[in-house]
């Protein structure tokens, strides 16, 4: 049986486990960590990371955005790409954000205040992605991602990912405040999914790109679009919200998403159920 299979199996299994069962909690266990960047067991984006910061484009470092963490090792090294696992299976949850209307909105406003807008949004969602911790983060266009992953589901990576994405809107808030009122305001969009992925690098040696890949991926980000049609800046999984809930005492925050509905995301074929949050005030 392929080794990578039997991994990603693995970690649906403790996804599911985790998103279907009503009692108990998330653990925050210790794992060892090691820093030699020789060791063949050292997965190859924990390497990534603790060498080139968590930005997912690695053809540069990036030590202003490095974030460290403990990770466990990779169980085995029979699928290597130049001399390093060229994917790990691991459990992450997965947050999207972009400008709601960005392309109508750049037709109104000259290239100047289009890069003003982008690079006021980036720096904004960057200092809230850097402040809560997040593994991975990628910024395209009107557009950014933020990663929090690990091998198993920990309370502390899912409180810290809702933690962002309430502080995203505090931050978009103020943002627009400030800003010139002869500016538009800027809305955001945000979706959160958590469940199973794998982790691994794309690209050329040099120029590779580190990323997080699977359905768990692609569901966040129909997540995002989502918002448009619930008329709301943030929506979350179902899956997502019943982990936090299994938390002691629950999280006060949980009442931002008093309902639950079931719908199905573009191109995709398995209805979800999804909370969206009441309306910002």
């Amino acid at each position: 049986m392929n080794y990578c299979n039997v991994q990603k199996a693995a970690a649906k299994k403790v996804y599911q486990n985790v998103s279907a069962s009503g009692s108990g909690t998330l653990s925050d266990s210790k794992h060892r960590s090691r820093t030699d960047p020789c060791d063949r067991c050292l997965p190859y984006w924990r390497y990534q990371i603790d060498n080139q910061g968590p930005n997912m484009m690695h053809g540069h470092s990036d030590s202003s955005h490095r974030i460290f963490f403990p990770m466990p090792w990779a169980s085995d090294g029979s699928n290597l790409v130049y001399g390093w696992p060229q994917m790990e299976p691991a459990f992450g949850v997965v947050l999207f954000v972009d400008i709601v209307g960005f392309t109508t909105l750049s037709e109104e406003i000259d290239p100047v205040e289009v890069f003003a807008l982008l690079s006021g949004f980036h720096r904004e969602m960057a200092k809230q992605i850097a402040g809560h911790g997040a593994t991975l983060d990628d910024y395209v266009g009107d557009g950014a991602v933020a990663m929090w992953i690990a091998v198993d589901p920990k309370a502390s990576m899912l409180q810290d990912a809702i933690s962002c994405g309430f502080a995203m809107r505090d931050a978009m808030e103020n943002w627009n405040r400030d800003r010139p009122a002869a500016l538009p305001a800027a809305r955001i969009g945000i979706g959160m999914h958590a469940g199973p992925l794998v982790v691994g690098a794309t690209g050329l040696p040099g120029r590779s790109k580190l990323g997080a890949f699977g359905d768990t991926v692609n569901v966040a980000n129909r997540i995002e679009r989502m918002t448009r049609i619930l008329g709301t800046d943030l929506v979350v999984s179902d899956d997502l919200f019943r982990m936090l809930a299994t938390e002691v005492p629950a999280d006060e925050r949980l009442c931002s998403f008093p309902h639950v509905l079931t719908t199905r995301l573009p191109g995709r074929g398995r209805p979800i159920r999804l909370r969206p949050a009441r309306a910002f005030s």
